[in-house]
């Protein structure tokens, strides 16, 4: 602070320090203990961690991106992920042979939109929205609300061969029987269905959920109609355990639980890239 002219909260000394380590903002990332601190990184536009540090007194850090409270598991990939968060980059989630499991950015939504259209894919799932730019909106908050708050969601599905997108897969908040599940969806697009690409998104979906996300079961809801998803649910060893009624339309219900998968179930091989929570 005694080297520039004007101390934090001014932000200053930040963009002294880029200037002497010669990089740009989009190269950097701060953790800050004090309110002062995290004034000045806002100031200087660089994402900022804040550190509840007991030696710092009560300080405000409310304005930071994400707060830690100590360092034994703060590694790159946590740094990385705060990174991400406030630059509002979407996440890679997982890694398998042929796909990329991805959050889906408000540009991939129109690509989504037409694969919702096609009449494969029409009949045997909830419709979006008729007007796109609605549409667009609603992920918009469910980045902040899902994406960011829960840490996971449905994501995109995309080839690495391509980068195309082809649907989406995930795991979601549920109710059934009055009680709160963990829901598996996915969806394939229509051109790209017979591929196994479903089963394989589904598999690395599935040990997320039960080995990073510690989640002890996992359902389902499949039309009864949907003999496709059916075959996926019972390839991924999920019992059809219930049916029920979601407006007019008739459901099975699948399940499988964590001790299940425990017990040898063989999910393929896929890479995991880690995600937190950002609630302090």
């Amino acid at each position: 602070g005694t080297a520039v002219e004007h101390p934090k909260p001014a932000p200053d000394v930040f963009i002294k320090a880029m200037n002497e380590l010669g990089v740009s903002r989009d190269e950097c990332i701060i953790i800050e203990d004090s309110f002062n601190g995290v004034s000045a990184a806002n100031a200087a536009k660089i994402p900022v961690i804040g550190f509840v540090n007991e030696h710092s007194g009560k300080q405000d850090l409310s304005k930071a991106c994400i707060l830690i409270e100590g360092f034994d598991e703060i590694d790159y990939s946590f740094i990385n992920y705060a990174y991400q968060r406030a630059n509002n980059q979407p996440l890679l989630i997982a890694e398998t042979d042929h796909l990329w499991i991805k959050e889906l950015s408000l540009e991939d939504i129109p690509s989504l939109y037409q694969i919702y259209q096609k009449p494969s894919i029409k009949n045997k799932v909830d419709p979006m929205e008729d007007d796109l730019e609605i549409e667009i909106q609603k992920h918009q908050a469910y980045i902040e609300t899902i994406y960011k708050f829960y840490g996971y969601g449905l994501w995109g599905v995309f080839l690495k061969e391509t980068g195309k997108l082809i649907g989406r897969c995930g795991i979601q908040n549920a109710t059934w029987n009055s009680k709160d599940e963990i829901e598996l969806g996915y969806l394939i697009d229509g051109d790209y269905q017979g591929k196994g690409f479903a089963t394989e998104a589904s598999n690395a979906i599935l040990e997320l959920a039960f080995r990073e996300y510690s989640f002890d079961k996992i359902i389902s809801f499949i039309e009864t109609k949907n003999e496709g998803s059916m075959h996926i649910a019972e390839k991924l060893s999920m019992k059809r355990v219930d049916t029920c009624l979601k407006g007019d339309k008739k459901y099975y219900i699948y399940a499988i639980q964590k001790q299940e998968y425990s017990k040898g179930v063989s999910y393929g091989e896929y890479t995991a890239y880690e995600t937190k929570t950002t609630n302090p």
